[in-house]
């Protein structure tokens, strides 16, 4: 279970339900995450528990077009990465979707087709944590351990060490850069994860269990503040 949520997660969304689970299944066989949704709503409530990799979906649903709501979610910050599909012949839609997604492919599918596309976008779009692709990190200080950035190690006063993985380093660097600030979910996801899911989704929450932690052995558990609605403020251990 915890290599299989580890893998990139593709959001399958079509109004043919016989479609999607077949290409969710065939994602399986590919080693890939896949989960099948029938309408922009269930699309949002996958991505609202879940961090998605990429979206392959219709552009037009049974509630909506998927080209306005990938347009939509692209205004508002989110850069999830979309794979369109379109009816053969129909080419403004075709059009539209290459201008407002990563790539189309027309029905009736080609797995093999898919396979590489899939890749091809994932390879272009799924980011490493851009806060320390763009930064050169130092080192600091959390209570009483020093971490070292470069190596992904805390340092404490009697000489343990122990690990500190690059997600809880973006997050808690990302803190201490602001420390005695409220720092907004958002600004934690987009600086880590690299493209907005749900700024209110699990994955955050998760690796704030972990950072929470991690304080605690650094002897200071209660530093890491939780701003309801709003963010974290990290203060003085």
């Amino acid at each position: 279970m915890g290599n299989e949520s580890k893998k990139p997660l593709v959001v399958v969304a079509d109004g043919d339900r016989a479609l999607t689970g077949v290409l969710v299944s065939q994602m399986a066989s590919w080693s890939m995450r896949a989960v099948a949704a029938d309408s922009l709503r269930n699309v949002e409530k996958i991505l609202e528990e879940q961090s998605g990799a990429l979206l392959i979906l219709n552009v037009a649903l049974p509630d909506g077009c998927g080209l306005n709501f990938i347009k939509t979610r692209r205004q508002s910050g989110e850069n999830i990465p979309a794979i369109f599909l379109v009816n053969r012949g129909q080419l403004q839609d075709k059009i539209r979707a290459l201008t407002i997604g990563d790539d189309v492919l027309e029905k009736p599918l080609s797995c093999a087709e898919l396979h590489i596309r899939i890749r091809s976008v994932l390879r272009r779009s799924v980011p490493q944590p851009l806060f320390l692709q763009k930064l050169q990190l130092e080192n600091f200080t959390i209570g009483r351990g020093q971490v070292l950035a470069q190596r992904q190690e805390i340092v404490l006063p009697d000489g343990t060490v122990f690990p500190i993985g690059h997600k809880e380093l973006g997050l808690l660097a990302m803190l201490a850069m602001r420390r005695h600030q409220i720092v907004p979910r958002r600004d934690l996801i987009l600086g880590v994860w690299g493209f907005l899911t749900n700024p209110y989704g699990r994955s955050l929450d998760q690796y704030i269990v972990r950072i929470r932690k991690l304080l605690h052995r650094c002897g200071c558990g209660n530093c890491l503040q939780t701003v309801h609605g709003v963010g974290y403020l990290l203060a003085d251990g």
